[in-house]
């Protein structure tokens, strides 16, 4: 499920937007290669070199800040590639381009099947808080 957005190229039961291969070309002159105003890169699996996903930022007009995104394919997500992912875009933006800030909005996640069993990556903090 996606958000309630409304725009052209938005399909709110999936969150995806419609990409064309006609805009591709413009899409690349925009965000490749223009670092440090904009980054961005695709993720692969260090096994496989499946691609899993993909990271950017660009800075935000008229801000002092850079705004990040990360997006994960929805069979990959629950397996802890979004948190390697903002730590290989941190080193990016703050030690090789020498950005001085990123920002990410959150929502909170529209409900949505269980995804892949994986390997927990973080330890499990329960019977430990409070």
């Amino acid at each position: 499920m996606g958000y309630d957005l409304d725009f052209a190229g938005y399909h709110r039961d999936t969150g995806c937007i419609d990409f064309p291969k006609d805009q591709w070309a413009k899409w690349y002159d925009c965000f490749v290669g223009r670092e440090p105003l904009r980054f961005y890169a695709y993720l692969a699996r260090k096994e496989d070199g499946a691609w899993v996903g993909e990271v950017n930022y660009h800075q935000n007009p008229g801000q002092s800040w850079h705004d990040l995104g990360v997006l994960i394919q929805a069979e990959h997500r629950g397996c802890g590639y979004a948190a390697e992912a903002l730590a290989l875009l941190e080193y990016q933006a703050f030690e090789v381009d020498g950005i001085h800030m990123l920002q990410m909005t959150l929502r909170p996640a529209a409900p949505r099947p269980a995804g892949p069993t994986c390997p927990p990556v973080f330890p499990s903090t329960a019977g430990r808080m409070g």
